[in-house]
Protein backbone atom coordinates (compact mmCIF):
# COMPACT_ATOMS: atom_id res chain seq x y z
CA UNK A 1 0.00 0.00 0.00
CA UNK A 2 1.62 3.17 -0.78
CA UNK A 3 2.42 5.97 2.15
CA UNK A 4 0.65 8.95 2.30
CA UNK A 5 2.95 12.34 2.13
CA UNK A 6 3.57 13.72 5.62
CA UNK A 7 2.49 17.14 6.99
CA UNK A 8 5.78 18.21 6.80
CA UNK A 9 6.25 17.35 3.32
CA UNK A 10 3.42 18.88 1.88
CA UNK A 11 4.19 23.01 0.93
CA UNK A 12 0.73 24.65 1.42
CA UNK A 13 1.29 27.81 2.22
CA UNK A 14 0.03 30.51 0.08
CA UNK A 15 2.52 32.64 -1.25
CA UNK A 16 2.11 36.28 -3.62
CA UNK A 17 2.95 35.24 -7.14
CA UNK A 18 2.43 37.17 -10.38
CA UNK A 19 0.99 34.56 -12.81
CA UNK A 20 1.28 34.81 -16.76
CA UNK A 21 -0.33 32.80 -19.59
CA UNK A 22 1.42 33.75 -23.10
CA UNK A 23 -1.52 32.24 -25.67
CA UNK A 24 -0.75 31.57 -29.17
CA UNK A 25 -4.21 32.73 -30.73
CA UNK A 26 -5.40 31.21 -34.08
CA UNK A 27 -3.61 27.62 -32.76
CA UNK A 28 -6.98 25.42 -33.03
CA UNK A 29 -8.24 26.63 -36.57
CA UNK A 30 -3.94 26.93 -37.39
CA UNK A 31 -3.99 23.09 -36.79
CA UNK A 32 -8.32 22.10 -37.59
CA UNK A 33 -7.20 23.60 -40.96
CA UNK A 34 -4.27 21.27 -41.40
CA UNK A 35 -4.81 18.17 -40.10
CA UNK A 36 -3.19 16.51 -42.99
CA UNK A 37 -0.47 18.52 -42.26
CA UNK A 38 -0.31 18.36 -38.75
CA UNK A 39 3.16 17.48 -38.27
CA UNK A 40 4.40 20.27 -40.07
CA UNK A 41 1.86 22.48 -37.77
CA UNK A 42 3.21 20.62 -35.04
CA UNK A 43 6.79 21.64 -35.95
CA UNK A 44 5.87 25.14 -36.83
CA UNK A 45 3.80 25.42 -33.40
CA UNK A 46 6.54 23.77 -31.42
CA UNK A 47 9.48 26.33 -32.66
CA UNK A 48 6.89 29.40 -31.27
CA UNK A 49 6.65 28.15 -28.16
CA UNK A 50 10.27 27.30 -27.78
CA UNK A 51 10.47 31.01 -28.77
CA UNK A 52 8.68 32.54 -25.78
CA UNK A 53 10.50 29.70 -23.34
CA UNK A 54 13.70 31.27 -24.57
CA UNK A 55 13.09 35.07 -23.85
CA UNK A 56 11.89 34.32 -20.18
CA UNK A 57 14.42 35.18 -17.44
CA UNK A 58 13.98 35.03 -13.59
CA UNK A 59 12.22 36.10 -11.58
CA UNK A 60 10.02 34.70 -14.29
CA UNK A 61 9.32 30.42 -14.15
CA UNK A 62 8.04 28.43 -16.86
CA UNK A 63 5.26 26.68 -14.88
CA UNK A 64 4.54 24.27 -17.94
CA UNK A 65 2.72 24.18 -21.07
CA UNK A 66 -0.52 23.89 -21.82
CA UNK A 67 -0.76 22.97 -25.58
CA UNK A 68 -0.89 26.56 -27.15
CA UNK A 69 -0.05 28.30 -24.38
CA UNK A 70 2.88 28.78 -21.51
CA UNK A 71 1.97 29.40 -17.81
CA UNK A 72 4.60 31.03 -15.98
CA UNK A 73 4.90 32.49 -12.81
CA UNK A 74 7.65 34.61 -10.40
CA UNK A 75 7.24 34.54 -6.46
CA UNK A 76 7.82 37.31 -3.99
CA UNK A 77 8.95 34.52 -1.95
CA UNK A 78 12.03 35.80 0.25
CA UNK A 79 12.71 38.72 -1.93
CA UNK A 80 12.53 42.37 0.00
CA UNK A 81 10.34 45.28 -1.16
CA UNK A 82 13.44 46.73 -2.72
CA UNK A 83 14.66 43.54 -4.39
CA UNK A 84 10.87 43.15 -5.57
CA UNK A 85 10.92 47.02 -7.03
CA UNK A 86 14.46 45.67 -9.16
CA UNK A 87 12.39 42.58 -10.16
CA UNK A 88 9.55 44.97 -11.57
CA UNK A 89 11.74 46.29 -14.16
CA UNK A 90 12.39 42.79 -15.42
CA UNK A 91 8.99 41.59 -15.63
CA UNK A 92 7.81 44.49 -17.80
CA UNK A 93 10.48 44.61 -20.01
CA UNK A 94 9.62 40.28 -20.31
CA UNK A 95 6.07 40.97 -21.67
CA UNK A 96 7.06 43.26 -23.99
CA UNK A 97 10.03 41.33 -25.38
CA UNK A 98 7.89 38.24 -25.74
CA UNK A 99 5.35 39.86 -28.24
CA UNK A 100 8.70 41.37 -30.08
CA UNK A 101 10.45 38.15 -29.96
CA UNK A 102 7.20 35.64 -31.07
CA UNK A 103 6.39 38.13 -33.71
CA UNK A 104 9.50 38.43 -35.30
CA UNK A 105 10.05 34.59 -35.39
CA UNK A 106 6.85 34.84 -37.21
CA UNK A 107 7.74 36.82 -39.51
CA UNK A 108 11.47 34.83 -40.34
CA UNK A 109 8.90 31.99 -41.09
CA UNK A 110 6.70 33.57 -43.50
CA UNK A 111 10.32 35.43 -44.68
CA UNK A 112 12.03 31.72 -45.29
CA UNK A 113 8.84 30.44 -46.13
CA UNK A 114 9.83 27.98 -49.57
CA UNK A 115 6.13 25.63 -49.30
CA UNK A 116 2.73 26.45 -50.53
CA UNK A 117 1.04 24.19 -48.01
CA UNK A 118 -2.02 25.01 -46.22
CA UNK A 119 0.28 25.22 -42.74
CA UNK A 120 2.53 27.78 -44.41
CA UNK A 121 -0.14 29.84 -46.21
CA UNK A 122 -1.95 30.43 -42.64
CA UNK A 123 1.63 31.38 -40.05
CA UNK A 124 0.38 34.98 -40.79
CA UNK A 125 -2.64 34.32 -38.52
CA UNK A 126 -0.82 33.19 -35.34
CA UNK A 127 -0.71 35.81 -32.70
CA UNK A 128 0.50 35.81 -29.53
CA UNK A 129 -2.03 37.29 -26.44
CA UNK A 130 -0.74 38.01 -22.98
CA UNK A 131 -2.60 37.83 -19.65
CA UNK A 132 -1.23 38.50 -16.11
CA UNK A 133 -2.58 38.63 -12.54
CA UNK A 134 -1.41 38.74 -9.00
CA UNK A 135 -2.77 36.89 -6.30
CA UNK A 136 -1.64 34.13 -3.87
CA UNK A 137 -0.91 30.66 -4.91
CA UNK A 138 0.21 27.12 -3.52
CA UNK A 139 3.27 25.56 -4.72
CA UNK A 140 3.53 21.56 -4.61
CA UNK A 141 6.18 19.31 -6.20
CA UNK A 142 4.94 16.30 -8.22
CA UNK A 143 8.55 13.88 -8.96
CA UNK A 144 10.44 17.13 -10.72
CA UNK A 145 7.66 19.02 -11.50
CA UNK A 146 6.63 22.71 -9.51
CA UNK A 147 3.32 22.62 -9.93
CA UNK A 148 0.79 26.18 -8.98
CA UNK A 149 -2.77 25.99 -7.64
CA UNK A 150 -5.48 28.58 -6.29
CA UNK A 151 -7.62 30.55 -6.82
CA UNK A 152 -5.63 32.94 -8.98
CA UNK A 153 -4.58 30.63 -10.86
CA UNK A 154 -7.98 29.75 -11.90
CA UNK A 155 -8.71 33.59 -12.33
CA UNK A 156 -5.03 33.87 -15.04
CA UNK A 157 -7.11 31.31 -17.20
CA UNK A 158 -10.41 32.73 -16.97
CA UNK A 159 -8.96 36.23 -18.23
CA UNK A 160 -8.23 34.31 -21.53
CA UNK A 161 -11.75 34.05 -21.86
CA UNK A 162 -12.72 37.78 -22.72
CA UNK A 163 -14.55 39.84 -25.14
CA UNK A 164 -11.22 41.77 -26.23
CA UNK A 165 -11.64 42.31 -30.14
CA UNK A 166 -7.87 41.62 -30.60
CA UNK A 167 -5.91 38.75 -30.76
CA UNK A 168 -2.83 40.05 -29.82
CA UNK A 169 -2.74 42.10 -26.86
CA UNK A 170 -1.54 41.92 -22.83
CA UNK A 171 -4.09 42.36 -20.52
CA UNK A 172 -3.31 43.07 -16.87
CA UNK A 173 -5.31 42.90 -14.02
CA UNK A 174 -4.75 46.15 -11.47
CA UNK A 175 -2.78 43.76 -8.65
CA UNK A 176 -0.81 42.50 -12.02
CA UNK A 177 -0.05 45.90 -13.42
CA UNK A 178 1.57 47.26 -10.10
CA UNK A 179 3.63 44.20 -9.85
CA UNK A 180 4.76 44.55 -13.32
CA UNK A 181 5.08 48.33 -14.13
CA UNK A 182 7.09 50.94 -11.43
CA UNK A 183 4.61 53.60 -12.49
CA UNK A 184 1.03 53.07 -11.64
CA UNK A 185 -0.75 53.50 -15.43
CA UNK A 186 -0.77 51.74 -18.29
CA UNK A 187 1.26 52.71 -21.78
CA UNK A 188 0.24 51.03 -25.28
CA UNK A 189 2.50 49.54 -26.82
CA UNK A 190 4.34 50.54 -30.14
CA UNK A 191 5.02 46.93 -31.17
CA UNK A 192 2.99 45.92 -33.87
CA UNK A 193 -0.21 47.56 -33.07
CA UNK A 194 0.07 45.63 -29.63
CA UNK A 195 -2.82 46.84 -27.59
CA UNK A 196 -2.28 47.11 -23.08
CA UNK A 197 -5.62 46.46 -21.54
CA UNK A 198 -6.09 46.59 -17.35
CA UNK A 199 -9.33 44.97 -16.14
CA UNK A 200 -10.43 46.19 -13.24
Amino acid sequence: MAELPKTDDLHNEEEDALIVLADISGYTAFLRENRMALAHASVIVRDLISTIVDVIEAPLEVNEIEGDAVLLFALKEGKSEEEWEECKKHLGKTLTELIKAFHSRVDEHIALNMCSCNVCANIPNLELKIVAHSGKVVCYRVGQFKKLTGFDVIVAHRLLKNNVGSNRYILLTEPARDDVFSQRRCILLNTRNTMMILVR
